[in-house]
């Protein structure tokens, strides 16, 4: 018996000895003229909500869940910490000028502010990163989602060690309120940790569903594996980048810079930059355009630099500002990111033309031409 592949997934048999003809010729599908299957022709909400919900199973809605609850708590917990500190901060009166006190109190308090904007930006980004790693049901995603969250465990430990060592150490004091911002600094350290162990549990149950669904856009050839490697760390690089360099200037942005200062303004155009140079380095990677991996190797090389002089400032300028180790901590982790997007990027480029590019160009649609002529739905 002869078959027809009309789609990767789906088979036509070509066998009518057992069909009636007649009125059904109407009805009958067309093998010239195949239909779209049921979820292609679903709105991008509608497939949204089937795939990140409905056809998640059990474990997939334990991650999305935990991903949820988890952001709102340690929001609230980091909200209510800024609150109290804020508030209690000008009560204390140590012994130093007024005009010094006042610099002092600032410093501390943008310090705890850096913390909460921080925590802003990484709850809602796990919580997007979730929905990415559940729709696409991408196996690189999920590991990169448990980096994110394990480097955000250690970042809760890092405050707790600036708040108890420096933004609270030496108050001259020793009041209700300053116990209970240690305590939720604990609290925020033991959910950390719980999630890191929920979604790795989660994670294990779902990699085998994950690893199948990745491979099986690629096949079995050795050489298209290895390209689809490469290809996706290189794209979870940049997702990761896209946190962990937006973090660091936005904490670098909001800790110890004035607005007058022209390093602000420089700071703010490096937070724009980045996110267009992420893009611009998929597209370039999907669509196989040498020259948008050249402007963002060129863009890389810039970051490295910017990343290296901000350290150096960290120990020159700021040695003695409030905070300063969190800040230290992203500007190494993105420096070490830097530099190993830069050697994925060459690696990508010595990869074009393996067959990646039918597979991953629907993810760039621009025109609903292009969207209808592409055999792939659009996947990250």
């Amino acid at each position: 018996m002869a078959s027809i592949y009309l789609f990767d997934d789906e088979e036509l048999s070509t066998d009518v000895s057992d069909v009636e003809l007649g009125d059904q010729s109407d009805t009958a599908p067309s093998v010239l003229e195949p239909s779209q299957p049921k979820e292609q022709r679903q709105s991008f909400f509608a497939r949204l909500r089937l795939r990140i919900w409905q056809n998640d199973g059990f474990w997939g809605k334990v991650l999305l869940i935990t991903s949820i609850s988890s952001a709102i708590v340690i929001l609230a917990f980091e909200c209510f910490l800024f609150g109290l500190f804020a508030k209690n901060i000008d009560s204390i009166q140590p012994d130093r000028p007024q005009a010094v006190d006042a610099s002092w109190k600032i410093g501390k308090r943008n310090a705890v502010a850096t913390y909460l904007a921080l925590y802003i930006y990484a709850e809602i980004y796990q919580v997007m990163f979730t929905l990415l790693i559940l729709y696409t049901k991408n196996i690189y995603h999920l590991l990169s989602y448990l980096v994110f969250l394990c480097a955000m465990a250690v970042y809760s430990g890092i405050q707790f060690y600036e708040l108890n060592y420096t933004l609270l150490y030496n108050l001259l004091s020793d009041s209700t309120w300053e116990k209970a911002c240690k305590g939720i600094a604990i609290a925020v350290i033991a959910v950390s940790c719980l999630v890191c162990v929920i979604q790795g549990i989660n994670a294990r149950k779902l990699r085998i569903a994950f690893i199948k669904i990745t491979g099986e856009k690629v096949g079995n050839r050795t050489s298209l594996i290895n390209s689809n490697i490469v290809f996706n760390l290189h794209r979870n690089a940049l997702i990761v980048t896209g946190f962990f360099l937006t973090a660091f200037t936005l904490q670098f942005a909001v800790i110890v810079l004035n607005k007058n200062d022209p390093e602000f303004a420089i700071t703010i155009v490096v937070l724009a930059l980045s996110y267009l140079i992420i893009v611009l380095a998929d597209y370039g990677a999907v669509r196989e355009k040498s020259i948008f991996l050249y402007l963002s190797f060129i863009a890389y090389m810039g970051g490295l630099a910017y990343l290296i002089f901000k350290l150096y400032r960290l120990f020159t300028r700021y040695a003695t500002m409030p905070g300063k180790r969190s800040l230290v901590a992203f500007d190494i982790f993105c420096i070490l990111l830097v530099i190993w997007l830069m050697v994925l990027s060459v690696l990508v480029r010595l990869n074009f033309g393996k067959g990646l590019k039918t597979i991953y160009e629907g993810n760039y649609h621009f025109a609903r031409g292009e969207a209808e002529e592409t055999k792939f739905e659009p996947k990250m």
